[in-house]
């Protein structure tokens, strides 16, 4: 938006262009010491949860010979009444402009996706083509505007970030208001992506100053964790006529599910018994360890 404010001795004359593209940066050539803006955030106050406009000036400016330029770029998307106000001086009377009505249209807008996976001691995975199995794999967003780019969009996204792997919904992520979300939410654990290869994406449902998106796709893989088995009895010497407790350790590298499956007990190449009912025995820094 780009709007002209000229002065004459009785009052401020602002004419200008009503609607304009959100993080647009808003120019006003003017006469005046202050631009007011009515609106909702920031500076701003929303009428229908204050019920009142908190009046306050958006900025202002020095003039010299009778004109001056202000920009300001603060406005995120919605209704707004602007004006400007002249200070006055020595030999000319304060006076205020006629307001005008600005309109900050939703802009399009583009969301980057990255993932930052961590091992279980938070060492980080540079590769994302052989994560084990539990470690940390966190889903970062961010929205910008597609016209500025990632490293020059100001404006701050509202709302929640719905996250997809392989095209199913997996969770959402409220977007904060330094304009991130992340998935899982840091103190949630380890999301327990499954083996094998994932198409990670999310989705924007778009607010009043960015529209819908959604973002570039990452890929990775899942590898099987790591395991250690060992074999625990309560008398390592027995007599043919007696019997023994053995007990099995399984011990992961993986902070997610716990294994699945069967284990066996061989003795000589004779199968002794098997099991398949893995209960969680304690928690380690670099892992969980499983007993049966």
């Amino acid at each position: 938006m780009r709007a002209r404010i000229r002065r004459s001795p009785s009052r401020l004359h602002v004419a200008g262009e009503r609607d304009a593209r959100h993080e647009l940066e808003l120019w006003r050539e003017c006469g005046s010491s202050h631009i007011y803006g009515l609106g909702r955030v920031g500076h701003y106050r929303d009428r229908s949860r204050c019920g009142a406009y908190a009046e306050r000036p958006a900025c202002h400016h020095p003039i010299g010979n009778g004109t001056g330029t202000i920009s300001y770029n603060g406005l995120p998307g919605g209704q707004y009444t602007v004006y400007a106000t002249y200070s006055g001086d020595t030999n000319t009377a304060a006076s205020q402009s006629t307001p005008i009505s600005v309109n900050i249209a939703a802009e399009a807008s583009s969301t980057l996706l990255s993932e930052s996976v961590y091992t279980p001691l938070d060492v980080p995975i540079a590769t994302l083509n052989a994560i084990p199995y539990g470690a940390y794999i966190f889903s970062d967003m961010s929205v910008y505007g597609t016209v500025e780019g990632s490293t020059a969009s100001l404006g701050a996204a509202t709302g929640t970030m719905t996250v997809f792997d392989n095209g199913t919904q997996i969770g959402t992520a409220p977007i904060t208001s330094g304009n991130f979300a992340s998935f899982p939410a840091l103190l949630s654990g380890v999301y327990p992506y499954a083996a094998g290869t994932h198409k990670v994406t999310a989705a924007f449902p778009g607010d009043r100053s960015y529209k819908s998106n959604k973002s570039n796709e990452v890929d990775f893989t899942v590898l099987q964790g790591a395991t250690t088995s060992t074999i625990y009895a309560a008398d390592p010497t027995v007599a043919p006529t007696q019997s023994d407790v053995i007990q099995i350790q399984v011990t992961t590298s993986s902070l997610a599910s716990a294994p699945t499956g069967t284990i066996s007990l061989t003795a000589n190449g004779k199968t002794l018994a098997t099991s398949s009912g893995f209960q969680v025995d304690h928690s380690l820094s670099t892992g969980t360890v499983f007993r049966m």
